[in-house]
């Protein structure tokens, strides 16, 4: 919705977007006929947004520290794959060229320094432990993802899994130069499919 309401505006000719880490967080909390019957997943930092902005004291679902059911991670990568097919659809019909990135994500990288596994654990202790309760199939969905969604998508995490570099803040955000290591990357991506 977003993008439509810029598109007049901005008319791109290239839209990246970089997805799957927090879609698997805000989906290992959503409502399961959300997922099931509209593939939309519940994202609680904009109800928690909204609450700070009228200062309310309703608790959000995510407030709650216990988890109602099982989470159903092949109905999450559905409606993940089913997201970025819908958008990737938008975007080309719209006469832009459309690039699916894969967050890289810490779990991913070979060689993880001090700094990174600390950065990660402090990050761990500011959630509910159900939010990151992936983290131990990530390799899996990672792989059951790619073979699902029906777009041409890269995965980032070829940018950072083999390096030594202290490239992560915790275990998603990328330092500045994680972030530069990613963007080369995508740069050259988008070099090789022009």
């Amino acid at each position: 919705m977003l993008y439509l309401s810029l598109f007049e505006s901005l008319r791109p000719d290239i839209v990246m977007c970089v997805f799957f880490g927090n879609e698997l967080i805000t989906a290992s909390i959503s409502d399961e006929s959300l997922l099931r019957d509209c593939m939309l997943y519940y994202h609680p930092f904009v109800e928690s947004e909204c609450r700070n902005i009228f200062d309310s004291k309703i608790p959000l679902y995510s407030d709650f520290r216990f988890r109602i059911k099982e989470v159903d991670y092949g109905l999450i990568l559905k409606s993940i794959a089913f997201r970025i097919e819908q958008f990737s659809r938008v975007v080309s019909s719209s006469g832009a060229k459309f690039y699916g990135f894969i967050t890289p994500l810490l779990h991913q990288k070979l060689h993880k320094t001090q700094d990174e596994l600390h950065g990660q654990k402090e990050a761990l202790k500011t959630y509910p432990p159900y939010y990151f309760s992936h983290l131990e199939y990530e390799e899996s969905l990672l792989r059951e993802f790619k073979e699902i969604v029906k777009v041409k998508v890269y995965d980032a995490n070829y940018a950072t899994t083999s390096s030594k570099e202290t490239l992560f803040l915790d275990w998603i955000h990328l330092n500045a130069r994680g972030c530069d290591v990613v963007a080369w990357y995508m740069y050259e991506v988008m070099m090789a499919n022009d």
